[in-house]
């Protein structure tokens, strides 16, 4: 048996695992937006969610950087470069009071470390097992769900230790709810404490990693030019869908707590869902990934939209009940992972390894445009029509994708690519 490859393998999940507590900024948001309230009176939590899409818009973009600097560096180095970013962000947001300064800092900059990083990690997994596609995928960014699910509970311990509930201030001529300053004050304090402990995994993970390089491949698909990907329904029937269907998961990831918080659900409750959440969110990759290789990308695609359909249409009819806020909260983030797990294989499948690499970068960035979609859309739905009417569009907007996935085309030969791609 290899070890080295067992070893890279649980050096690559400690990488996800660092770089996907990306996703613990909707639990620490009200802490953060509360601490900013201090110095700025007039920020609200809706104003500021905007944090969280930015941190996902920098983060799908930034795969392109990293598509260049694994083009001039080895895969490892790569991981060195975005890990570096990624710890150094949580040190410098510490002394950071000024919104757009941390929408600047923590929202790109955060993002732009964890895409570096992300593809490396997982190019290096794929390398080492390249036969099973789906299973290894999912077991990589199984960890990039994960992360928050650790790390929730040490930014929430050292926040708010006493499980303190947010107090209603008058802002702008309306209301929202924010932490006293017993809490806000803790917030360099929890981003000092996140960047030692992601510091210390980082060099853990390096330390197993055992670096390796993308290799060509002599067959059709490689042959093919990304321009010329351009050219294929394939391409923007899952671009587009991803962009739609990618809305769903990433408002819940990112407002389940101030949801929860207008809800009147004490702040410990929803750490825990939060918490559970991401444990749906990164073991469902794996589930998900096997599920692509025993079937097919074209009907794990339509499980993960009909219940999007589904959970969002009802949401609004269960929310007030505790137990059924966990239970479709946590199944939503199972099915954001489910979308993330989507891409690569079929990226790969369809294009070839390196041409797919490269294609998978554009995949991704669908999910980038999403959460800006996202944000627009929660703010002013919201602001006119209210949280059940957010609900509906967010419904109407996986029915969307559902509808396409019925005519994807997901067996294409070698001959027939070719011909289409030409």
């Amino acid at each position: 048996m290899d070890t080295s490859k067992a070893t890279t393998i649980i050096g690559c999940f400690l990488i996800h695992l660092i770089i996907g507590t990306i996703y613990s900024t909707g639990n620490i948001m009200p802490y953060i937006v509360s601490y900013l309230h201090l110095y700025s009176s007039s920020l609200t939590n809706s104003s500021m969610s905007i944090l969280f899409y930015i941190c996902v818009l920098s983060f799908t973009f930034s795969f392109h950087l990293a598509a260049y600097l694994t083009t001039k560096f080895s895969l490892k180095k790569s991981i060195y470069i975005g890990n570096t970013i990624f710890v150094s962000v949580l040190f410098i947001s510490s002394f950071t009071t000024n919104p757009l300064a941390m929408i600047i800092v923590y929202g790109f900059f955060l993002g732009v470390g964890a895409g570096i990083s992300y593809i490396p990690a997982l190019m290096i997994s794929l390398n080492c097992y390249p036969n099973n596609r789906g299973l290894i995928t999912g077991v990589i960014i199984c960890a990039f769900g994960l992360g928050s699910f650790f790390f929730n509970f040490v930014a929430s311990f050292t926040a708010n230790p006493n499980d303190s509930k947010p107090q209603t201030y008058e802002v702008n001529g309306g209301s929202d709810k924010f932490f006293d300053e017993s809490v806000a004050m803790n917030v360099p304090l929890m981003f000092r404490v996140l960047g030692f402990c992601y510091m210390a995994v980082t060099i853990l993970a390096l330390f197993l990693i055992k670096d390796s390089e993308l290799k060509e491949e002599n067959n059709v698909k490689e042959n093919v030019s990304i321009k010329s990907c351009f050219k294929s329904s394939p391409f923007y029937q899952i671009f587009f869908g991803i962009l739609f269907s990618g809305t769903a998961g990433l408002f819940f990831v990112a407002s389940f707590k101030t949801v929860g918080l207008q809800l009147s659900y004490d702040d410990g409750f929803l750490t825990i869902v939060g918490s559970i959440g991401s444990i749906f969110n990164g073991t469902s990759r794996i589930f998900w990934g096997i599920l692509i290789d025993k079937t097919s990308f074209k009907t794990t695609y339509t499980c993960i939209l009909t219940f999007q359909v589904i959970l969002c249409l009802t949401f609004p009819l269960i929310c007030n009940i505790n137990y059924l806020f966990l239970i479709w909260t946590v199944i939503m983030f199972a099915c954001l992972g489910g979308n993330y797990t989507l891409l690569p294989p079929i990226a790969i499948k369809l294009y070839g390894k390196i041409t797919g690499v490269r294609i998978y970068a554009f995949f991704i960035c669908s999910m980038g445009l999403a959460s800006i979609f996202v944000y627009f859309i929660q703010l002013y739905v919201i602001k006119f029509l209210g949280y059940d009417y957010l609900f509906l569009v967010l419904s109407g907007l996986s029915l969307c994708p559902f509808i396409s996935n019925m005519f994807f085309e997901e067996n294409i030969s070698q001959k027939d690519l070719q011909e289409k791609l030409v």
